[in-house]
Parts: C-alpha cells; structure tokens; sequence
C-alpha cells in the first residue's frame, strides 16, 4: 500500500471513476493523510483532587513522569495559562526531538489539555481529574497523536504495535505519577494532622 499526495491523485477524476483501483487509492490517501492514533488511559488515586492537579500543573514534575523528557522551558506564559507556549526535548535511542506546544484548556482542579507539534507527529494530550472522594481522584487521559511524513505509512503498517508500545510506555509514567502523587497527599495529610 501507498501513500499518494494529493497531487499524485488526478485532479476531476472521481474515486468512483472508470478505474476501480482510482477509489481504492483515493481511500488510501485520505488514510495516510487523517492517520492517527488515539488512546484512553485512567487510574484512580488516593490523593484529593487538588493535589493531583497541582502536581500535574508544575512543569517540574514533568520529568520525573517521563523519563525521555530530557530538557523542557516557557517560551510565553499568559495569565490565565490557556495560550502559553512551551517546548519539549524527548531523547530515544540517543536521538533528541523537540516539541513545541501550546495550553489549550486549562481549568483547575479538572483539567487541562495541550497540543504538541514535533517533526514527525502531533500529539493532543487532555487530562481530566474526577473527584471521587475527598480523598480520592480519577485520573483519564486522552491522547491523539497526528504522524506526519513518513510515519504516516509506519502508521498504516507498524500502527497496532507503535500503539501497544505506546500503551506500555504510558502505564509504566501513570505508575510513577500515582506513586508520586499518592506519596506527596501522605506527605501533606501527615503534615495537617501535626
């Protein structure tokens, strides 16, 4: 299977025209090019609200989520957060990628949302915190990753295992995050009660 460009495709040919394989590769193309992968991840934490999301807001603790987050900075912060741009630095395998980004949504303590844009794909990321208890919170996150290039052809063959590998990397961050988080609501419920 190809990818065609646009171009490549004859311009006033109908998908449905006299060439049974002119639809089949206009299908392709509109694959290639809307190629995606979407993922929903969650786990319950044993941590108000509040905190979860304040450890999620601080740019700092990033890191220590993902680990081949390398080098991370502010490029514009606006009051409000929505509309402040940041950049990211991911190494893998000894090849460094960088990330610009931009703060969608941002609505404390519920969520916030941002998009990312590197060279080889995009990436949609929202995180949503539900109030289960007073001292317990639903973490879900939405991701939707846009390839560019030629990894929208990876995509069409590699998509099923890139997307398991993906799925395994973030239960390994979700797990370091919930016990971070869980350890700091510890930290903060033994403090209260002094």
């Amino acid at each position: 299977m190809v990818c065609l460009r646009p171009a490549a495709i004859p311009a006033g040919i109908p998908p449905q025209s006299r060439y049974p394989s002119a639809r089949r590769s206009h299908e392709i193309a509109a694959a290639c090019y809307s190629r995606f992968m979407e993922n929903t991840f969650g786990t319950e934490m044993q941590a108000p609200r509040q905190i979860v999301f304040d450890f999620l807001d601080d740019e700092s603790n990033l890191k220590k989520i993902v680990p081949n987050l390398v080098d991370a900075g502010v490029t514009h912060e606006t009051p409000e957060k929505v509309g402040s741009t940041f950049w990211h630095v991911y190494e893998e395998n000894g090849r460094k990628m960088k990330m610009t980004g931009v703060v969608t949504e941002h609505n404390a303590p519920h969520g916030f949302a941002v998009k990312l844009d590197g060279a080889f794909f995009g990436l949609e990321v929202s995180y949503h915190l539900d109030e289960l208890t007073p001292t317990s919170t639903r973490v879900t996150q939405y991701s939707k990753a846009r390839f560019k290039h030629v990894f929208k052809l990876m995509g069409l063959f590699f998509g099923k295992k890139m997307q398991r590998e993906g799925e395994r990397v973030q239960a390994e961050n979700f797990a370091r995050m919930k016990e971070m988080i869980e350890a700091e609501a510890r930290a903060a419920e033994a403090s209260s009660g002094d």
